[in-house]
């Protein structure tokens, strides 16, 4: 029975209140502890009211003493404080402040535990949408002609104030050098790319496994994990000393991504590594790749740092480096160092490691024994257990300690170092102390509160691991406990945020799972059933009830509006005609339907619809009858229709919500009565009023184009047989004569100048397209019928449409109406803005894909592509992700991006437009980080 309060003052006589599930009740804090009956510590709370489920006894053993159910035992993970002023002074302060920061404590470590399963919840997903990705773009970063080519010097002219490198390397150079790094000045490229160059060249003589010693008056000094974080290493070689001939380092992987600053530390390891190779020994790691650098970081703070061509050539040279790494090490043949662990086959041997082919791009499920083994060095983790385990990181294995020690016993060693993990105190002792992990990055990506570990050998083997927290590369002093406070507020900001992208992608799911748990059609459910849905459906084994204060509203019964509750957050659709390419979208779902419905046969479609005949279009029968005719809607598209149609929110629609909403509807765009109205008008979707005649017969035209060909992009097709790309005003006329309109060809001609918008004497596709269309009769905004009686109010009626639009896309939401059944958040139009909501989801949780894909095209790094590019990678999305967008949608966002009309289109500002916005707030925020998913 989970409980949540918020913590007192500190120094204040006070006690300790708790707020149940179920109700709001005055109650103290009665024990504090373990139980017998459940593993971790747990609290006892003594409540006033007879709410609870013990008198303080469970199974004969007493933890406090309360009247008969007024007591109730929770783990303490799930309970924070609230300040309650203390009348009876039964709590001294020193208990409370005792209480109050063990509780600290235990938010901290679930907030930490939390950030770190939703971390490998993103970087499963990660994994298996660059896989998707990798077998269309493949791994290449830029194009064949570059493969031999050098960057040209000359390009980027030295900076008389950067640093710089001469060959041979010196000892006062790498210091004046790593001076400017903390300064925060770059490496030319002058002297970077021979720098990775030679390095590479080194690493690439070593062997797979690099077999090493101690120096009687040395040490050796394994560094775990950096990210970028330079800090850290600057922070490691101010306590530990710079690479020697007396203090060998080995650093186990992953020095990029994440962090700011991966190519400042990967420069300094190569600086030190040209300048004495046997004293520094790198090791790679997961995020020394190819597909890691594209999506988490590298790849864009190089092509940041260095633009143009010159920076897609570092970057090859950067992962050519990476591709030379060796995979381990081992130490006086008795200390194995490798960056992720242990492998999916029993019988793994030194020798297989040392035959293996490392030189290339790391698999990722290879069915081969040798890319297995490689995979699991870089992936794979230790776990308390017994055995093997999927991973939930999706490469690579869960191992046990058995696994552990067969490997030892196999290999004759006794120690295996490993990183690849973030841990609280830097490392951690695994398999009775066989096997450490090392993490080196403190404060891990800013959000953590972690500390950061090195640990050093001599001779006699026996490891010494020093703890540090680094200090920001430009500061010499802070105020710890404030940073700490900040720093474990926003590692809780960050973990309720990473929950908010992943329910964004799983709303319809969710949607349904609350559905089948309303059974009242309230369209509640209690806390219990909203944290378990979460669990459920997003599958992960996350305390959801201890943020139920931070993502959902909670009524005064201690329900949940669950459609409230998925409306509330919202991908945020902004920049680049983010209108027109929505408005094209729509209307075709509108097609679709229409079509689906029977092109105007109501009362059949809606028999079609009701499988069960009980006069009512339940939410299963309106999703597979939709899914039988297979009309292209993906599951969002349809839960949202769902969601709109179902006007009181009681998961069904009936027939007057389902009678006559989608219709044929003429538009006519009589542009030459004034240019202003061009200008307002082109691309948007407002029905001019025609004659009730001239409407019918258009109707009537429409509803047969449809019938007939499926969609009006068929039915263009079928018109312009000869694919010139446009229709005279007489071909048209006659075309839509020998279809059977009874329209004369004289008035046919007269409306095929009034959708003519370019006054070009010819009728384009997009110009047919937007005046023979389907709508939602029940309006959508931006959408009203408008008399052009007089054009400067029509222009000031549009121009007051575009306002009102472009400020609900701004904010990502619809207009509340609160009050009804339900609580629903949306009118009656709301399903148009729920599918743009299922486009730009998909579009938010895929925009460092893309970015990634595109950026193979953009070779002078500009941020734009050309319109084929800009195609093609669509496409090959569409490819991986079940279509979610059709060909004319993508040619939708096309035109709208093609601004000038020059065929060159921004991805970046297009990508840059998607972020996620939690509609509660009274102005648009960012309820989850636009960066990408954090996976060590």
């Amino acid at each position: 029975m989970p409980c949540f309060v918020s913590p007192p003052p500190r120094g204040a006589h006070s006690q300790l209140a708790v707020t149940l599930a179920f109700r709001t009740t005055a109650q103290r804090v009665a024990y504090a502890g373990e139980v017998h009956f459940a593993p971790g510590e747990h609290v006892g709370v003594d409540l006033d009211e007879a709410v609870g489920n013990c008198n303080g006894t469970v199974e004969g053993k007493t933890y406090f003493t309360c009247e008969p159910k007024h007591g109730v035992l929770t783990p303490v993970e799930n309970v924070t404080y609230e300040e309650v002023a203390d009348k009876s002074a039964n709590a001294s302060p020193q208990s409370v402040s005792r209480k109050i920061l063990a509780r600290r404590k235990a938010a901290k470590e679930r907030n930490s535990k939390v950030w770190n399963k939703l971390d490998n919840m993103n970087e499963q997903l990660a994994i298996k949408r660059s896989m998707q990705l990798m077998s269309l773009f493949g791994t290449a970063n830029s194009s064949k002609d570059l493969l031999d080519v050098e960057p040209n010097f000359d390009d980027d002219p030295d900076d008389s104030g950067g640093p710089k490198l001469e060959f041979p390397i010196t000892e006062p150079q790498i210091l004046k050098l790593m001076e400017a790094f903390k300064e925060g000045r770059t490496l030319n490229i002058k002297y970077a790319w021979p720098l990775v160059k030679k390095a590479k060249d080194l690493f690439a003589k070593e062997a797979t496994i690099q077999e090493c010693g101690v120096a009687k008056d040395g040490k050796m000094t394994v560094v775990g994990d950096i990210h970028g974080q330079l800090q850290d290493l600057f922070s490691i070689f101010t306590i530990n000393g710079i690479p020697c001939p007396q203090n060998h380092y080995i650093f186990n992987g992953d020095f990029v991504d994440r962090g700011p600053c991966g190519s400042e530390v990967l420069f300094t390891l190569c600086a030190f590594k040209v300048m004495q190779p046997d004293c520094i020994r790198l090791n790679r790691g997961n995020h020394e790749s190819r597909q890691q650098n594209k999506i988490m970081g590298f790849e864009e703070e190089i092509f940041e740092k260095y633009a143009g061509p010159n920076g897609r050539l570092l970057l090859r040279a950067c992962h050519e480096l990476f591709d030379a790494l060796p995979l381990c090490a081992l130490i006086q043949e008795r200390i194995f160092v490798v960056h992720g662990g242990l492998f999916p086959h029993d019988g793994v041997t030194l020798n297989h490691i040392k035959g293996m082919s490392r030189k290339r791009e790391p698999p990722i499920h290879g069915n081969s024994f040798e890319d297995q083994i490689f995979e699991a060095m870089l992936w794979s983790d230790p776990r308390p257990i017994q055995g093997r385990q999927m991973s939930a990181r999706g490469a690579g294995v869960e191992f046990g300690q058995d696994i552990t020690h067969e490997f030892l016993r196999t290999n004759h060693a006794a120690l295996i170092i490993r990183s690849h993990e973030c841990v609280r105190e830097g490392f951690e002792l695994l398999h009775s102390g066989r096997l450490i992990t090392l993490f080196s990055a403190s404060r891990y990506c800013g959000m953590q509160t972690n500390k950061g570990a090195f640990l050093t050998i001599g001779p006699e083997l026996q490891p010494e691991i020093q703890q540090f927290y680094a200090h920001s590369v430009s500061e010499t002093c802070f105020d710890q406990d404030t940073m700490q406070r900040e720093t474990e507020e926003r590692l809780e900001t960050e973990a309720v945020n990473m929950i908010i992208e992943r329910l964004l992608d799983l709303k319809p799911s969710l949607y349904w799972h609350y559905t089948r748990e309303d059974r009242t059609k309230s369209g509640r459910v209690s806390k219990v059933q909203w944290a378990n849905g979460l669990n459920l459906v997003l599958q992960l084994d996350v305390p959801f009830l201890s943020y139920v204060d931070r993502l959902a509203e909670v009524e005064e019964d201690g329900s949940i509006n669950y459609t409230k509750f998925l409306e509330r957050y919202r991908v945020q659709v902004s920049g680049l005609n983010a209108g027109q390419w929505q408005d094209a979208i729509v209307d075709q779902i509108c097609e679709r339907i229409f079509v689906a419905m029977g092109a105007g046969d109501v009362q059949s479609a809606f028999d079609y619809f009701d499988v069960d005949g009980d006069g009512n279009i339940e939410y299963e029968e309106f999703v597979n009858a939709l899914k039988a005719l297979e009309i292209g809607l993906s599951d969002d598209q349809v839960f949202e229709l769902m969601r709109g149609l179902d006007k009181d929110c009681d998961s069904t629609i009936d027939l007057e919500e389902f009678a006559s909403r989608f219709a044929p509807v003429f538009t006519r765009l009589n542009m030459k009565q004034d240019e202003e109205i061009t200008k307002v008008i082109a691309g948007r979707r407002c029905s001019l009023v025609l004659t009730p005649t001239q409407e019918n017969q258009m109707v009537e035209l429409i509803t047969k184009l449809l019938k007939r060909y499926m969609t009006m992009e068929k039915a263009y097709g079928e018109l312009d047989k000869d694919d010139v790309g446009f229709l005279t005003y007489d071909e048209l006329a006659d075309k839509l004569i020998a279809l059977g309109t009874t329209l004369a060809k004289a008035d046919l001609v007269s409306l095929a100048a009034d959708i003519d918008t370019d006054n070009d004497k010819k009728i384009s596709k997009a110009e047919f397209k937007r005046a023979f269309r389907v709508t939602d009769r029940r309006g959508s905004v931006g959408r009203q019928s408008i008399q052009i009686a007089n054009p400067d109010e029509l222009v000031k009626q549009l121009k007051a449409q575009e306002d009102e639009r472009s400020e609900r896309v701004q904010t990502g939401s619809s207009v509340s109406s609160g009050g009804e059944p339900g609580g629903r958040l949306m009118q009656e139009v709301g399903w148009q803005e729920g599918v743009i909501q299922s486009v730009a989801n998909f579009m938010f949780q895929n925009r460092r894909q893309l970015a990634g894909a595109y950026r193979s095209f953009d070779l002078d790094g500009d941020g734009s592509v050309d319109r084929e590019e800009f195609r093609f990678g669509m496409r090959k999305m569409n490819q991986v992700f079940s279509s979610p967008l059709t060909d004319d949608q993508i040619d939708a966002i096309m035109d709208a991006l093609d601004t000038d009309g020059d065929g060159t289109l921004s991805y970046n500002e297009f990508l840059a437009g998607f972020a996620v916005v939690d509609t509660t707030k009274s102005t648009p925020s960012s309820s989850a980080p636009s960066s990408p998913p954090k996976t060590p």
